[in-house]
């Protein structure tokens, strides 16, 4: 058996085609278990790959199963976008929007360019405080106390990622993790995997990011994730809006990937995040049913 696979950078820079974060949208995945979804996604060993099952429902444009090299997430954000602009092009390329049906639910993604796509998060923001506070956030990070610009919040908008503000875009850059205090957090905060976003504003007016999680003790750094980006919206929201934010994030510089991001934010029922998607590959992936363990 062959299983046929498209290969797109999300969130990329508009005329640089290798930039942004990677993506593998498996197309033709009816009767793969999760077993096997979680084995082709360690094998690919990128951020994420997302498997497209037909359409449960009639307003439904595909079912998408999304994966890690280690676990299914219920949503995440560069995955949505590309997964989209691959089953827009599967489905004739003509409607402006797509709905996918996630473990999080229906997200509605948008055309709104050539190759420039957006979606609406995937529930109402939630939120719950940090326990340990800007001192122990601070110490995880490796700055200061006095870089934390407002209180990190754990926040949800699809999947919960801890959001944590920082002073400016030099304070971003700095960041250096700490594994055995990030472990710590993991389990004391959230029992589980922590996953952190840094942003902070830079000189041009924009924003600069950095993502982090840990896998194995090691901290993995990503190159755009648009489900933290999402996040920074309800944050906003929740700790109250002057009006609608339009901004502009990067990310990526870190780890050789830069990657741009839009963020919309109107309330925290209304957050938008766009990027452009490039095509760069295809092909196939032999698969042996009797070969699975």
């Amino acid at each position: 058996m062959e299983l046929p696979f498209e290969l797109v950078n999300v969130f990329a820079l508009p005329d640089q085609p290798w930039t942004g974060n990677a993506l593998a949208v498996f197309t033709e995945c009816s009767g793969l278990d999760d077993e096997t979804m979680r084995a082709i996604a360690r094998q690919m060993n990128l951020a994420e790959v997302t498997f497209v099952e037909p359409a449960s429902e009639p307003q439904v444009s595909a079912n998408v199963r999304i994966f890690t090299t280690t676990v299914e997430m219920p949503f995440a954000g560069h995955p949505t976008l590309g997964t989209a602009h691959v089953v827009h092009a599967m489905q004739g390329g003509i409607a402006h929007e797509v709905t996918l049906k996630m473990r999080a639910g229906l997200v509605v993604v948008s055309r709104v360019g050539q190759s420039t796509w957006q979606f609406r998060t995937a529930k109402h923001a939630s939120w719950k405080p940090l326990a340990s506070g800007n001192e122990g956030i601070a110490r995880v990070l490796g700055l200061a106390v006095s870089e934390i610009h407002d209180a990190p919040m754990w926040v949800n908008t699809g999947t919960e990622q801890l959001i944590v503000p920082l002073r400016d875009a030099e304070s971003v850059r700095r960041v250096m993790v700490h594994p055995t205090l990030m472990g710590d957090l993991a389990y004391s905060e959230v029992a589980g995997e922590a996953v952190v976003y840094v942003i902070g504003p830079r000189a041009d007016g924009d924003l600069e990011a950095r993502f982090f999680t840990l896998s194995g003790g090691s901290v993995l750094e990503d190159a755009a994730t648009g489900s933290a980006c999402a996040n920074y919206g309800g944050y906003l929201a929740l700790r109250g809006l002057n009006g609608p934010v339009d901004a502009v994030v990067h990310q990526g510089t870190h780890v050789g990937r830069p990657s741009r991001l839009g963020l919309r934010v109107a309330a925290a029922d209304e957050i938008w995040v766009r990027g452009v998607v490039h095509e760069v590959g295809r092909g196939t992936l032999r698969y042996e049913p009797s070969a699975r363990r």
